[in-house]
């Protein structure tokens, strides 16, 4: 392939660039006007970024040293002519860029992309740009987010890790508010209640097809007149003993009824009462309804707390020197406690998991622990992750309400503590989480129910 030097005002950008902006190019148009140019561009005659009317060739290879050269003042440049096909053309720059180290995960998705629609295939564009097919599926997935969003959150400098969080939610609108968040505190809070939700979402829908199988939906009203057999929460997995109790009310009841509250809570109906309910049964169980709405409410909430809590304990890497005298301190203190700790949930959040043969014999957690290679390992590479997995089976079961759902201060100061030791050790509390200690969350501001 010969080499052929062109001069500069005859040499055009390709109009398909897979990255059209080239950057500031200052640096390499100094080393260039000092030293000259060591690597000739790859061009075609003619082609797409040839304007109409003119001759000239366009870059295939080489734009940041064409633009640098311009900016040098080169007069001409060495340049290898070749004859490629389109697909040929956008396929050999997208490579060429693929291998820049320089370039965004979002351009390289954007990279990828364009090799998918060329016909490429997961595999092939795997073998070419050497990553791997889970990392391209990864960086894709980053093309389905708001653009200006994604690019807005890079200044907060987030890992891929978070990105890849943000598959776990369904709702493109849900993933693009919760890419606000990203690189802030409150992120994985965001990403738990997006979850929650969706998947509360589909269990209502879940639950809303069930009950229109076995009964008629009707107005909540219908309470006064007929007699309720049970009622449920939509937010809850239906499972097979729930079925079954719907079965058999369907074969005892001429017909069924159902309908559903503001709370998402659903009554079940069968015939018409007799007699009149004394009032003040009704009032009571009008009151335990909202009760358990309000409490299934807060509960909710700190199952989130709680996740995010464990996530960062089974996640901890315990290598820095300063968490030592932080954690061995409150482990002493909880000392005479160890005899309560859970073996099986110490081997889950160390990522030691039991054979299931080892759980139902004598020869039991405990013992699988202590003669396990890797337990003794982290034993003496990173002891103070085995103590803070001790600390969490031993303090974390809090609960910041009481009976009713209302907030309650009884264990205020223990949680604050139990955080301020997570947050010495890296933990980022989130607002609502900072909310939910001190009592000014709006879970505990609703009012279902009063004592």
């Amino acid at each position: 392939m010969a080499i052929e030097m062109i001069k500069t005002e005859l040499l055009y950008p390709h109009p398909q660039n897979p990255r059209p902006n080239v950057g500031n190019v200052t640096e390499l148009s100094e080393s260039i006007k000092a030293n000259g140019i060591f690597q000739n561009l790859t061009v075609i005659r003619g082609g797409a970024g040839v304007p109409d009317s003119k001759e000239g060739f366009t870059v295939i290879i080489g734009h940041r040293r064409l633009a640098a050269s311009k900016q040098a003042g080169i007069k001409e440049l060495p340049c290898a002519v070749v004859e490629m096909t389109d697909k040929e053309q956008v396929g050999t720059m997208l490579l060429e860029n693929m291998q820049r180290s320089d370039l965004t995960v979002y351009e390289q998705a954007q990279g990828f992309q364009m090799m998918f629609d060329l016909g490429e295939t997961m595999t092939s564009i795997s073998k070419s740009t050497g990553f791997s097919e889970t990392t391209i599926r990864h960086r894709m997935k980053l093309l389905e987010l708001d653009k200006e969003k994604f690019e807005a959150s890079q200044e907060r400098c987030p890992t891929i890790t978070d990105y890849i969080e943000l598959e776990k939610i369904k709702d493109i609108k849900t993933k693009n508010k919760c890419l606000e968040k990203i690189g802030t505190k409150d992120f994985e809070w965001e990403v738990k209640r997006a979850i929650q939700d969706e998947l509360a979402a589909e269990r209502k829908e879940q639950w809303t097809e069930l009950l229109n199988s076995v009964a008629e939906k009707t107005n909540i009203g219908v309470r006064s007149n007929r007699e309720q057999l049970n009622f449920y929460s939509m937010r809850s997995e239906i499972t097979d003993d729930i079925r079954k109790e719907l079965e058999s009310f369907s074969e005892k009841e001429e017909k069924l009824y159902w309908a559903m509250d503001p709370y998402n809570f659903a009554y079940l109906y069968g015939k018409e009462k007799t007699v009149a309910l004394n009032n003040q049964k009704e009032n009571y169980a009008e009151k335990e309804k909202l009760r358990k709405a309000k409490v299934e409410a807060v509960d909710e909430i700190e199952k989130r707390a709680f996740e995010l809590r464990k996530e960062f304990v089974r996640d901890f890497t315990g290598t820095r020197i300063e968490h030592f005298p932080i954690i061995f301190k409150r482990l002493v203190e909880e000392f005479d406690y160890f005899n309560e700790i859970d073996f099986e949930d110490l081997a889950e959040l160390l990522h030691i998991y039991l054979p299931k043969e080892w759980k139902d014999d004598d020869y039991g957690p405990k013992e699988y622990l202590i003669s396990n290679t890797r337990f003794d390992e982290m034993i003496s590479k990173r002891p103070q992750k085995i103590a803070l997995a001790v600390l969490f089976l031993l303090i974390d079961d809090f609960s910041m309400h009481d009976f009713y759902g209302n907030y309650s201060v009884s264990n205020k100061n223990d949680i604050e503590n139990w955080y301020k030791l997570l947050e010495q050790c890296g933990y980022q509390m989130s607002t609502e989480e900072q909310k939910l200690i001190d009592g000014t969350h709006e879970v505990f501001k609703r009012s279902d129910t009063n004592e």
